[in-house]
């Protein structure tokens, strides 16, 4: 049995469909089992991080875990989960954490894997760790900017760096949960090509048939648009410099790890072009038709207001973001609206939709 945590998650759903692809048993943890829609042959059950006296049930019987964790609470979250899960007989677990800069650059998000890292070292516990790029996926929050005006906008300036599919993180996940020869490794994962905002943008607008716009940004503005947006200060100053780290250029280094741990190359950004926007909803990403209102929820009404031109005061933004942020006392949602400038900045660094929905 594996316990995959974060199972409703962008790489989380992924891990899940390739284990029972590969004939495993699965069990899924999360606060609110009445919540989760997943495959009949998952078992779900419940567990809370910040809980430990319910993580002993969801660990007991599992031999393999696969953990997803996030905020200045990861290193307690993963120290309750590797103890359960030692004490349980756990013999493995697989961590997501993030590439995020050398020890002069690295900034508090992964400061906070680091944390959780060697919390599940500490208990002695085998592990392996896998350190992704930005997902591809990521681009999936510019739909709002590029429905509205047909721009994307980021402080990210020329800088590159080379995003990873979702799907290739789960498949590296799924060979260190079901095969052996990974404990103690530490796997950083990119795709195959380091690609600037503006090249990313060029890609997408190929794929979906029409022209878009990429707008650079400042530190300053994508600052501001975050407090105006009521994000916490700690995380604010978690990820404005990392901005500054993918302009530098030291984000723009390649990995070949999907290829050495699955045998395949990784998946290209076209690839993932290609392949998004039939699951977008109505339309594509550059549909004229504004469907903001068919996917938020009945308290999300400011959503139905006028989108404003400047890009860094789209305040229906604000309540979906609070509800997001669960680690830090927030309502838990995957419903959440990415117009403000700084949503590239967001999503690229935390990874977001890896949390557990």
């Amino acid at each position: 049995m594996i316990l995959v945590t974060g199972a409703t998650g962008t790489v989380g759903r992924e891990v899940v469909a390739q284990l029972l692809t590969a004939g495993q048993k699965v069990r899924a943890m999360t606060r609110d089992p009445s919540k989760v829609n997943l495959d009949g042959g998952v078992e779900v059950v419940q567990g809370d991080f910040n809980a430990p006296d319910t993580l002993a049930s969801a660990v007991k019987g599992v031999e393999r875990v696969f953990s997803l964790t996030f905020g200045p609470q990861t290193g307690i979250q993963e120290r309750n989960l590797a103890q359960a899960a030692k004490a349980s007989g756990v013999r493995h677990m697989v961590k997501l954490s993030a590439l995020g800069g050398d020890d002069e650059t690295r900034n508090n998000i992964r400061k906070w894997h680091d944390e959780g890292e060697q919390a599940i070292r500490e208990t002695g516990i085998a592990w392996t760790v896998l350190r992704p790029t930005g997902f591809m996926s990521n681009a999936l929050h510019w739909r709002p900017s590029i429905r509205a005006q047909g721009k994307v906008f980021s402080n990210y300036g020329d800088g590159k760096l080379p995003p990873v599919h979702p799907r290739d993180i789960a498949a590296v996940a799924v060979r260190a949960l079901t095969s052996d020869g990974h404990d103690g490794k530490v796997y950083p994962l990119t795709g195959p090509e380091a690609l600037s905002m503006s090249e990313q943008v060029k890609i997408l607008a190929d794929a979906i048939g029409k022209p878009l716009e990429y707008v650079p940004i400042t530190d300053e503005v994508a600052r501001q648009g975050m407090k105006d947006a009521g994000m916490p200060s700690f995380l604010i100053d978690a990820l404005v410099p990392f901005a500054a780290f993918i302009r530098s250029g030291k984000a723009a280094h390649v990995f070949n790890t999907v290829n050495e741990v699955t045998g395949r190359p990784p998946l290209t950004f076209s690839d993932w072009a290609k392949e998004t926007p039939p699951h977008l909803g109505k339309g594509n990403l550059a549909d004229s038709q504004d469907d903001r209102t068919s996917s938020c929820r009945p308290d999300d009404r400011d959503w139905q207001r006028p989108l404003e031109l400047h890009p860094l005061k789209f305040k229906p933004w604000t309540a979906a973001c609070r509800r997001f942020y669960f680690p830090f006392g927030m309502r838990r949602s995957n419903r959440y609206d990415t117009r403000c400038a700084s949503h590239r900045l967001l999503f690229d660094t935390v990874s977001t939709r890896a949390v557990e929905a």
